[in-house]
């Protein structure tokens, strides 16, 4: 999530974020993804429930429109992804850092179930050189 997130820090997340409205587009999130795996991940939500996602040459497209990533590190690689449709109760997250980022679009899954989100991160404290 560099340079959102830097390495290493604290983050500050708020678990009753969602309750009276789910997760939208730009949040950063921490989740678990559908598998076994219940490691805690940081990740922007990209896609919402139901919308048509599509990556063409490094350029994210939801319903046919261009996203506007402001917050990218760097321009993404070249590369093309779908399209796929989101399912109801899903979400679509990428990383800042896109072309270092494992994210939705190389899990075997893609998609991350809303019952995995557990907060929303309200802001980080970078640690320049920390130790944990």
């Amino acid at each position: 999530m560099h340079p959102t997130l830097d390495e290493p820090c604290y983050v500050v997340s708020n678990r009753l974020a969602f309750r009276k409205a789910g997760p939208q587009r730009g949040d950063i999130v921490l989740f678990t993804r559908a598998t076994e795996d219940k490691t805690i991940y940081a990740k922007r939500i990209v896609g919402l429930p139901g919308e048509t996602l599509e990556i063409v040459d490094g350029v994210t497209y939801i319903d046919g429109t261009p996203l506007e990533e402001s917050y990218l590190a760097e321009p993404a690689e070249s590369l093309d992804f779908g399209p796929f449709t989101i399912p109801e109760d899903s979400y679509f997250l990428m990383g800042d850092n896109r072309n270092h980022s494992y994210d939705s679009r190389y899990w075997e899954e893609h998609f991350v179930p809303e019952s995995n989100v557990l907060s929303e991160i309200l802001f980080a404290l970078h640690i320049p050189g920390g130790d944990f």
